[in-house]
């Protein structure tokens, strides 16, 4: 960038101030025509007004990758951590009160549903015929499951609910380590901050998971020069204690904060020779680490797709495209609207209806709307051209002939 569309510097040289419409300054995308810029960061914050460009050049050390400044009053600060109750399998018996089940051995504990799930599961009995008997055989029957069971050492995992007492949540094998979700939550905080902001976009927990979003404002990219049309990174991570550790990452554009998420990566328990909990976080670390490079990845595609135009009518193509994706013949009329909101002739333009409603749309469940920012980040991390305009992959299950170019 040329001098003439620098208009002030700070005193130390290492913020500018800059006017986004000078010709030189075609590289710089914020939000308002006034920039105020880190040189060494690249970290860029954009106003609306001359004067509160130059307020903000003159208020010091802003740049959260020259002096990260931690959230305070994170959703995790109080939790607690598990307690473990090592047990053989053999020796717990159920006991049954007023409907209500207690594992014992030794010590006395209540039951959660996701716990007995879990001892159905492995003393072989059939919750759904068993809970059909009378209190008193019922007891007996589990009982005598257990009792033919190997002596399989288990961790009971102990979490407190909501009046404070112990419950006995679900098991464990012993030599899994029990990652809370606090201490998931945090490294992955610790982690994203070490690349530069880190903000919590949603969190929620209970005893038995985890799952949560942070964003980083200062590691976002530009697709094309339409304002917003940029992409942020963020990681999702979800944690079930002793059974489930996972990363993944997870992009928003900013212009109406659409959602799409690309493949997931689990911590591998059967593959690895220590299960730890030091073993765990320093995975997740190292995982979070390494998803800036796919991030990088995913913009050049999200470029390339808004470089290639589309042939046709946009509303039949994306009903094609949203049937072969799982979207219910019901909602697809929402994706076509979706389409409507921000219309354009474009790849990027029809993927974007998609993630648009998947993120928006009220009439599509949790569970779709996982799946159709999953397959979105899919459709980016692996666009290529075929006659479709489909990843190969989907392109091959439609029958669609690749273009070798």
């Amino acid at each position: 960038m040329s001098n003439t569309a620098v208009l002030a510097r700070s005193g130390d040289g290492r913020y500018m101030l800059v006017d986004t419409s000078h010709p030189e300054a075609q590289g710089v995308h914020c939000e308002g025509r006034w920039a105020t810029i880190c040189v060494e960061h690249k970290v860029t914050r954009g106003h609306e007004s001359r004067a509160a460009a130059r307020a903000h050049l003159d208020s010091g050390d802003w740049c959260p990758q020259c002096h990260p400044v931690a959230q305070t009053d994170l959703p995790w600060a109080g939790d607690v951590r598990p307690e473990l109750h090592e047990v053989k399998l053999s020796e717990l018996r159920v006991l049954i009160e007023d409907g209500r089940y207690h594992v014992r051995n030794g010590d006395r504990f209540p039951l959660s549903e996701r716990g007995l799930q879990e001892l159905a599961w492995r003393a072989a009995f059939p919750i759904e015929f068993v809970n059909k008997l009378p209190e008193g055989l019922r007891q007996e029957v589990i009982n005598s499951r257990l009792e033919a069971c190997p002596d399989q050492p288990l961790n009971i995992v102990l979490t407190p609910d909501d009046k404070g007492r112990r419950v006995a949540s679900y098991f464990t094998p012993t030599n899994h380590g029990v990652v809370s979700n606090g201490e998931a939550a945090q490294v992955a905080y610790d982690s994203l901050r070490a690349q530069g902001d880190a903000e919590v976009r949603s969190y929620s927990a209970s005893p038995e998971q985890m799952l949560m979003r942070l964003h980083s404002y200062d590691l976002v990219q530009p697709v094309t020069q339409k304002v917003g049309d940029e992409l942020s990174f963020g990681v999702q991570v979800r944690n079930r204690p002793g059974s489930e550790l996972s990363a993944q990452l997870y992009v928003e554009r900013l212009a109406c904060l659409n959602g799409m998420r690309t493949l997931e990566t689990r911590f591998q328990w059967a593959s690895r020779t220590s299960t730890s909990v030091e073993d765990q976080l320093q995975w997740l670390t190292g995982t979070i680490a390494g998803m800036r490079p796919m991030f990088d990845n995913l913009v050049s595609k999200a470029r390339a797709m808004a470089a290639d135009e589309f042939v046709g009518d946009a509303h039949e193509i994306l009903t094609n495209r949203a049937r072969t994706l799982g979207v219910p013949i019901g909602l697809v009329p929402g994706v076509l609207a979706a389409f409507d909101e921000e219309p354009g002739g474009t790849e990027w333009d029809l993927m974007n209806a998609v993630t648009r409603f998947a993120t928006h749309d009220d009439r599509v469940s949790p569970r779709q709307k996982e799946a159709f920012q999953e397959t979105s980040g899919h459709w980016v991390d692996e666009y290529d051209r075929v006659t479709a305009k489909l990843p190969r992959r989907m392109a091959s299950r439609i029958g669609a002939s690749i273009i070798e170019e």
